[in-house]
Formats: structure tokens, C-alpha cells, sequence
């Protein structure tokens, strides 16, 4: 971009206010910043997977003892089939999903849980 005085750097000047060395030092600077942040994300960024994994894994025994003495209930006591079994556990996973991803992640209520919620309800 060429200023008024004909001059390439003119342009340069307007839009950035550091010039020669010292853009060179403001760019140096901007690098080790990005490289800081790189490394605290590498660092810190697979903790929560691994917090994700353990929660889950400490609740999964727990809704284990739940869900096979129910199954075994249902499925000789009131005469639901597997299939079946199987589309009421997820027809109440999403009661408790959607609620929990709309007070708690912040998501929008969108006609699509509707949807999949009364494709399994339909099958049974």
C-alpha cells in the first residue's frame, strides 16, 4: 500500500504504529505469548477428560445397581421385552438430558429433542 508521499511503509505506519525493530520485538513478544498459552493448554487442557473419566466411572457402578434389578423386573414381572427395556432407558436418559442441558449448559430448547423424544416413545 502506497501513502502519500509514495513511500510502502506510509501504509504500514497508519495500520500498525510499531515499525522496524520494534515490530520485530512486538512480534518476538506475540510468540512467546502464544507459545505460553499453548503450553498452559497442553498442560491443564486433558485434566477435565480425565475428571470427566473418573466421574463417570465412580457413577456407573451406582446406576448399574439400579438399571439390572429394574430390568430383571420389568422384563419378568411386567412383560416388557429387551427391545423394549432398551427405548425406555433412553426415553428417560433424554428426561433427565434435556433439562440438564438447558438449565445447566446454558442450551437452547429446540424442537428437535421433541423429535427424538417421541421417536423411542413411539416405538414402544
Amino acid at each position: 500500500m502506497t501513502g502519500a508521499s509514495g513511500n510502502c511503509d506510509d501504509g504500514f505506519a497508519a495500520v500498525h504504529p510499531v515499525s522496524g525493530a520494534d515490530h520485530r520485538l512486538a512480534g518476538a513478544q506475540q510468540r512467546l505469548h502464544d507459545v505460553r498459552v499453548a503450553r498452559a493448554s497442553e498442560k491443564f487442557g486433558h485434566s477435565p477428560w480425565y475428571a470427566a473419566a473418573v466421574v463417570s466411572g465412580g457413577i456407573a457402578p451406582f446406576e448399574y445397581l439400579l438399571q439390572v434389578p429394574s430390568n430383571r423386573i420389568c422384563y419378568q414381572l411386567a412383560g416388557f421385552s429387551p427391545g423394549q427395556l432398551k427405548i425406555l432407558q433412553e426415553v428417560l436418559t433424554l428426561s433427565v438430558f434435556v433439562p440438564f442441558a438447558v438449565s445447566c449448559m446454558s442450551e437452547p430448547l429446540r424442537l428437535d429433542y421433541l423429535w427424538v423424544g417421541l421417536c423411542p416413545v413411539g416405538a414402544i
